[in-house]
This record gives structure tokens, C-alpha cells and sequence, in this order.
């Protein structure tokens, strides 16, 4: 299989594309790696520069879930709430002003 890599003067990266229409351009599968965040005293912290996130472990109330601010404002956060007791999950993401359910 024949991969083709682009970089432009405005540090615009191409993956399988000549021309990259965004700083990170791919054409084809991606892979984005998940981290696994255990659940204690039902509180979660999000680490730096994580994208995609398993709560794992067993929750008695709904989760407080933190993080500090992402890279840049508009990261994705992804977060998979696999936890046991059937209870929901409260964000508190370092750019948000209040809590936000997820």
C-alpha cells in the first residue's frame, strides 16, 4: 500500500491527500486511542490531552467528572460512561463556565 504524506507553508498536514484542507487532513481510517479513567468516590479527573475516555468501576451517586483546559478550544472530549450502578455522569471541562451533564 503506497502513503502519501503532505506538509504545506502553513503547517498544514496531509495524510493520504496532496492537498490537505485543515492543519490535520487524513484520507482514510483513523485510530484515536482511548484512555481508561477509573471512577473513585464517584469522581473521575480527566488527564491532559486525553481525547477519548472509559469511566471504569462502580458509581453510588451520579459522577463528577474534571479536566483542565484542553489544548485548544475546540477539542473533542469523548468520554464512555462504563461504569456499574447505573448512575450518570456531570462534566466540569476547565473551559466551562458551570457543570454540564453528559
Amino acid at each position: 500500500m503506497a502513503t502519501s504524506l503532505s506538509c504545506s507553508a502553513f503547517a498544514q498536514v496531509g495524510i493520504n491527500t496532496t492537498t490537505p484542507g485543515t492543519t490535520l487532513d487524513v484520507n482514510g481510517a483513523i485510530t484515536n486511542r482511548e484512555t481508561t479513567v477509573a471512577v473513585a468516590s464517584n469522581s473521575a479527573t480527566i488527564p491532559t490531552n486525553v481525547s477519548q475516555v472509559r469511566l471504569k468501576g462502580a458509581a453510588t451517586a451520579v459522577i463528577a467528572i474534571t479536566g483542565s483546559n484542553p489544548p485548544n478550544s475546540r477539542q473533542r472530549l469523548i468520554i464512555y460512561n462504563n461504569t456499574t450502578g447505573g448512575f450518570g455522569a456531570v462534566l466540569k471541562w476547565g473551559y466551562c463556565s458551570k457543570w454540564r451533564s453528559c
